[in-house]
């Protein structure tokens, strides 16, 4: 990103000294011999323990957050506060093929006889910001979004759609 925050272009390459430039390209020809972290926001994957609860055996997940989410999720649906724990449920918001949409858990709460999509959320990226917009306004049901708190995760915010 540019100073002006705004992503860097052909041109303001060119506007730059010959020394930075060199400087520039000896780092994209030299590499990086470490191990290459596939996430973008350098999450590291987690697998669920073997010890953990049976409906984690064998997963993996994206974040420690959302294996922490996960965990709690069993936890309740083993107490019988909620039901139908579901995993990346596929969510279609508008008939737009790029909104296709896929949070990180749905289960059905019984107390309040009311289906939620929770979606755990360590950054907020672009897509994510056009994400939760679109879903206060079209969104199936209400979505619970997660987030890393002192003792675990914790619901930052709840969005209710309003159609």
């Amino acid at each position: 990103m540019t100073k002006f925050g705004r992503p860097w272009t052909l041109e303001d390459f060119d506007e730059k000294p010959a020394k930075m430039k060199e400087q520039i390209r000896a780092e994209f020809e030299k590499g990086n011999d470490e191990e290459v972290n596939k996430n973008k926001y350098h999450a590291k994957r987690c697998e669920a323990s073997e010890d953990s609860w049976p409906e984690l055996a064998g997963r993996s997940f994206p974040s420690k957050l959302e294996r922490a989410t996960a965990n709690l999720l069993v936890i309740r649906q083993r107490a019988k506060e909620i039901k139908d724990l579901e995993f990346q449920p596929r969510v279609r918001l508008l008939e737009h093929p790029d909104l296709n949409y896929k949070p990180d858990f749905r289960y059905f709460d019984i107390e309040r006889k009311q289906l939620y999509h929770v979606e755990s959320k360590g950054f907020v990226g672009e897509r994510w910001r056009v994400i939760r917009v679109v879903w206060a306004h079209f969104g199936p049901t209400p979505l619970e979004i997660m987030v890393a708190g002192k003792y675990g995760p914790r619901v930052q915010k709840t969005l209710w759609p309003k159609g």
